[in-house]
């Protein structure tokens, strides 16, 4: 969708723009699963825009609002994105977050 604002000033000299921008809606993220691999660490995916970049987090307890962000940045190329966990060994839980980079 593309919207159009216009502006005018009607002071002297009276002077005025107009100016478009795209508005795209996606939809939200989704956490799809969260798989063990072969050497122990966790394979999170969520669904995503394509061409997009995404940054995946995790914390040990949700409420300390101590969030570590995992590796590099997750660069989206299809309608789902993944990141792999190496640092889960011994936790008996973890919470993870994903956030979209602009």
């Amino acid at each position: 969708n593309t919207i159009k604002v216009h502006v005018e000033d009607h002071g002297l000299p009276a002077i005025s723009d107009t100016n478009g921008f795209s508005l795209v809606v996606a939809a939200p993220l989704v956490f799809t699963s969260v798989d063990r691999t072969a050497s122990g660490s966790l394979l999170v995916t969520w669904t995503c825009v394509s061409g997009t970049t995404y940054r995946l987090a995790y914390s040990d307890a949700i409420g300390e609002g101590a969030w570590t962000n995992m590796g590099a940045d997750v660069s989206a190329e299809g309608t789902l994105a993944a990141g792999e966990d190496h640092s889960v060994t011994n936790s008996t839980q973890r919470f993870y977050k994903v956030r979209q980079l602009p």
